[in-house]
């Protein structure tokens, strides 16, 4: 970011999941790159996933090109599951099946929870059960957080902390973690089953190193309901507007292009479903990414402020019902009437 703003660099590579795309695309500090791309042989758009170009792709141009993606996924503890004869997540497993994966490996006498997860994580439950958290994924301009079926996917999600003992609340994510999150009681192997995003989480691998995963473990789709979801986070290359040397930052960009994003799957199917890639994560892992590709919802900075303002409150509101504060519907109510006021 500071490199880009003191126009020490012409290329940049962005998240969806952060502000600084959609901030210098609205000062007007990036390039198009629709003009490179009707002149390109090195870059054919055909070879992206369609969802993942979207985010880049504005009043007709495109202004940056995907490198790879991030997803949610549910990694699991091999070692934990083996030691209570519990099965392991398998792809088409349900909500019903993850609460019972979870009470097997649940052992209060050893402070072991079957499942960890940030409170942010509960939106693809809510989009798998039929409700929605903003008015229009695609293009969100409010909260939307009163539709029966939201309020019944967070209930079910609240009720792994209050009603089935699977899962800590945030604040005793807090107490036992001291700020590090879900993934501090993961890491100490106090954790059978952890939300996490693939492959980037893959094996601690972009954690410190004291954190890198010691343990047998395995990842599995999350689970579903009336849908499948899961969140995404796309990642882009794109060319500062004012750059002085235009062709050789395309090259650039062309060249890195055709070359996988470490940590993360590829964004074009020619590098996705090659051989590398399979052999990178492994060939059941692979599949299981290119089949993410087709129901993840992209996290964008609209998103992340929908949810995360001050004047929305959603999080906060969340970590309250959580945390056995509030019940899920009157503050559910109560957080779109506010929103509805504003």
């Amino acid at each position: 970011r500071y490199l880009f703003r003191e126009k020490q660099v012409d290329v940049f590579v962005f998240s969806t999941e952060g502000e600084l795309f959609d901030n210098l695309y609205d000062e007007g500090q990036i390039l198009s790159l629709t003009p490179f791309l009707q002149e390109s042989d090195a870059i054919d758009l055909n070879d992206f996933y369609p969802s993942l170009l979207e985010p880049y792709s504005i009043e007709g141009s495109v202004w940056a090109v995907p490198a790879g993606v991030d997803f949610g996924v549910i990694y699991y503890n091999k070692d934990l599951f083996d030691q209570y004869n519990a099965a392991y997540p398998e792809a088409g497993w349900t909500w019903d099946d993850l609460l019972m994966a979870a009470m097997s490996v649940r052992d209060p006498d050893d402070d072991i929870y079957g499942f960890v997860s940030s409170p942010i994580f509960v939106v693809p439950f809510v989009y798998q059960h039929g409700g929605r958290i903003v008015d229009d994924w695609h293009a969100p301009t409010r909260l939307k957080v009163d539709d029966p079926e939201t309020i019944e996917a967070v209930e079910w999600y609240a009720a792994l902390i209050h009603d089935h003992d699977v899962m800590p609340s945030p604040k005793e994510i807090e107490r036992r973690g001291g700020g590090y999150g879900p993934g501090y009681l993961w890491v100490l192997g106090k954790a059978g089953m952890y939300h996490g995003m693939f492959p980037y989480e893959r094996g601690g691998q972009t954690w410190p190193r004291e954190a890198r995963w010691q343990r047998n473990w395995g990842v599995a789709p999350l689970p579903r309901d009336a849908h499948a979801a899961r969140t995404g986070m796309v990642w882009a290359y794109a060319i500062a507007a004012d750059t002085q040397h235009p062709e050789a930052c395309w090259e650039w960009v062309s060249y890195l292009s055709q070359r996988p994003l470490p940590f993360t799957m590829p964004a074009r199917r020619s590098l996705a479903e090659g051989s590398d890639f399979e052999e990178e994560v492994g060939a059941k892992e692979a599949a299981l990414a290119r089949a993410a590709i087709e129901d993840a919802l992209i996290l964008t900075d609209m998103h992340v402020a929908a949810l995360s303002s001050e004047t929305s409150g959603f999080i906060e509101t969340l970590e309250a019902i959580l945390n056995g504060d509030v019940d899920a519907e009157s503050a559910l109510i109560e957080l779109q009437r506010r929103a509805d006021a504003e």
